[in-house]
């Protein structure tokens, strides 16, 4: 025993031991060091850099002769990119810059495919390097000889690097050698899972900034109180406001009276945890309002108490001017129709008064009493039915003669009745184009055009001003978008154009006046019938033209009226009707209204015909049967109800080829029928008329019909 333990205490074997344990233990006190300095510098958010360098130069320190190096995962490369080698040769850190991921690629590459550590005692010998000849190569010529590789993993066991261990000689490792490489490794992981975690914060709140920055929609966050405390630039700009001047006022602000019981009721939804949708109008900066759909949360803080509301908001202003646009629309083809419902009956009513009042005044001794109140009762008539016109007209629907029409010499004579009527404060100046080239026109209703915005002109000019007409020629290479026009009208196609212009330094409009502008009905004048704008955009809408209208509260007001221009022939226009022809054919006259038949029958019996009466396309039929070798001529009315007028012609012309038709009505043909109505052995007759018209259009078509033949 005594020999036994001298040997134990031999000195030759226990110093180095003792070193051995001392070695141990400092490199253990080194990890130790190592965690305690780390790990707050990582917790306060150093960045990785500097973490990698500081874990590469900690570990060579603990380690003399070692040469430390890392490498980060490029997951979607699928390699490790170096991102700290303090230590190793420039030539050799370069070599390995880019390492795959795969078995066989030297220790690091090897360790990140494995996901275990990877210990090569020897690089020259080892299979793990020998494949990648420029790696071994690499490191051999650097003097390194051995390689130990630590794969970093992170809480998921995702590979997010290695932390490898050089030395200039073969050596296996030690345990507490490889206890540090663990160490080090595993701050480096921390460091890494940090970093990335960070830069994922950061471009998730990029990103959201980016959104909350750029979006169309409002977003906008109120707390408890309902102050604002949170805006985007589209919202403020919703409003007419900076995100500055927002910030700190509460939501009331931005809402009239009604509003504002409104948003109190709801935000106490809020309060009691109810998310909705719902519409609301805000008042923008300037008083106008802003229509929304608002998309509204509440906001809780932490312990669950109501901290406030977040609104997602909608600017629904361009919605809902179409929508009023489109009931605008509906509102002037509705009225339209009415108007050319009453101007179509008031036509028929006026063909008995003026033709009744023609066979009284037959009966009367020029001069007299009777027959000069018979003229009046005509004269009334035929002002009515010029009324009647107007509404046809603004039903878009009425007389329309075109012809070549030189705009200047209308402007002028228009100007020069208006210069009468003017009064004296007011300026009537003219500048018209002397090159302007000829439009397709009808010239009584194009001057009604020219009246009508001379006259708004002048009443929009409460004390002295000047009105400005101007004519011009104006081209577009692309379709115009018209200021001010109803939707419905506010495109003009891409050609030459007539313009137009009538410019006054009046009171202006208001944006609401001027979005009412060509509504039936609608006037600020406080008297007149309110349709002249609407009329007139029937007019110019017929001449395929259009309206732009410009103006701004006490700075004057701009109508420009469009219209194509004519580079070809005069159009055609009706043949004259020689008033006064008599005859004594057997005419057919066909009408649903009794008034009108009973003086088509007494005017024409008066000139010598002789005539058969049907009060509907059936009853025609009938009668044509009857008496088919003894009809020349038909009257027939294109508006009635059952068998209309242009299928009563069709059928007409199945047995009766060479039948003559005259057509009649209060109101222009329909496009579609128009063909049929031009056909050879046809005319058509407006109504009202009186006894010389009709009598003249009958005579002047069966003579037509008659030279046809020969």
């Amino acid at each position: 025993m005594s020999q036994a333990h001298e040997r134990e205490d031999d000195p030759a074997t226990e110093i180095p031991r003792l070193r051995q344990r001392v070695a141990e233990l400092e490199i253990q006190r080194r990890a130790q060091q190592l965690s305690e300095r780390l790990l707050p510098e990582i917790a306060a958010g150093a960045s990785l850099a500097r973490i990698l360098d500081a874990l590469a130069g900690e570990v060579e320190r603990a380690l003399p002769g070692m040469l430390a190096s890392v490498y980060v995962h490029d997951a979607a490369a699928g390699v490790l990119r170096t991102a700290s080698a303090p230590s190793l040769p420039p030539a050799y850190r370069d070599a390995v810059a880019v390492v795959p991921v795969a078995e066989g690629c030297g220790s690091c590459g090897t360790a990140a495919w494995r996901r275990a550590r990877v210990v090569v005692v020897e690089l020259a010998t080892s299979p793990l390097w020998t494949p990648h000849p420029g790696f071994l190569d690499a490191a051999l010529a650097g003097g390194l000889k051995a390689c130990w590789s630590q794969p970093i993993l992170s809480a998921r066991d995702e590979v997010l690097g290695t932390y490898a261990l050089y030395y200039r000689e073969p050596r296996e490792p030690l345990p507490e050698e490889l206890s540090l490489l663990e160490t080090a490794a595993h701050l480096a992981g921390i460091a890494i899972e940090r970093e990335r975690a960070e830069r994922r914060l950061r471009e998730s709140e990029e990103r959201y900034r980016h959104l909350f920055e750029t979006t169309a929609e409002g977003i906008w966050v109120v707390d408890a109180d309902g102050r604002t405390t949170l805006v985007n630039p589209s919202m403020a700009a919703m409003l007419g406001c900076t995100v500055a001047e927002m910030l700190g006022r509460s939501f009331l602000d931005f809402t009239d009276e009604e509003g504002r019981r409104t948003a109190l009721r709801n935000f106490d939804r809020r309060r009691n945890g109810i998310r909705e949708q719902h519409d609301f109008c805000l008042r923008r900066k300037d008083g106008a309002p802003l229509w929304t759909l608002m998309t509204t949360n509440p906001v809780h803080d932490a312990a669950g108490r109501f901290a406030g509301a977040m609104a997602v908001v909608t600017d629904m202003s361009a919605r809902r001017r179409a929508e009023e646009a489109m009931l605008r629309a509906a509102r002037l083809d509705t009225a339209a129709t009415m108007a050319g419902g009453i101007a179509h009956d008031f036509n028929n009513l006026m063909v008995g008064v003026l033709g009744n009042a023609e066979l009284l005044l037959m009966e009367q001794r020029p001069g007299s009493e009777a027959a000069q109140l018979l003229h009046a009762i005509a004269q009334a008539a035929r002002r009515a039915g010029d009324l009647a016109q107007h509404l046809l007209r603004f039903a878009r629907g009425g007389e329309f003669e075109p012809r070549t029409v030189q705009l200047n010499d209308l402007v002028a004579d228009t100007l020069r009745l208006e210069k009468n009527l003017t009064p004296a404060r007011i300026r009537l100046e003219a500048d018209l184009d002397p090159e302007l080239p000829p439009i397709a026109a009808d010239p009584g209703q194009l001057q009604q055009v020219v009246l009508n915005l001379i006259t708004n002109a002048v009443e929009a000019i409460p004390d002295q001003g000047g009105i400005r007409v101007e004519t011009r020629v104006v081209g577009f290479a692309t379709e115009q978008r018209l200021e001010g026009a109803p939707e419905s009208f506010a495109r003009l196609p891409a050609g030459e154009y007539v313009r137009l212009r009538v410019r006054d330094d009046g009171s202006g409009m208001a944006e609401g006046v001027r979005q009412r502008l060509f509504e039936p009905f609608f006037s600020t004048k406080g008297k007149g019938r309110g349709l002249g704008l609407a009329a007139l955009l029937g007019i110019v809408v017929r001449h395929r033209g259009g309206v732009a209208v410009h103006s701004d509260p006490n700075r004057g007001t701009g109508f420009e009226v469009f219209l194509p221009v004519s580079r070809g022939a005069e159009h055609a226009v009706p043949l004259a009707q020689e008033p006064g022809a008599t005859g004594e054919e057997t005419v057919l006259a066909v009408d649903d209204e009794e008034l009108v038949l009973q003086v088509e029958q007494r005017l024409l019996d008066r000139a010598g015909y002789r005539v058969l009466l049907a009060r509907n396309g059936e009853e025609a039929l009938r009668v044509a049967r009857e008496h088919r070798a003894a009809i020349r001529l038909a009257i027939v009315d294109l508006s009635m109800p059952g068998i209309g007028g242009v299928e009563l012609f069709t059928r007409l012309r199945e047995t009766m080829p060479e039948l003559a038709v005259l057509f009649s009505s209060g109101h222009d043909p329909h496009p579609s029928d128009a063909d049929q109505i031009a056909r050879p052995g046809t005319a058509f007759l407006r109504k009202p008329f009186d006894g010389r018209e009709l009598v003249a259009a009958v005579r002047a078509l069966l003579d037509a019909t008659a030279r046809a033949r020969l």
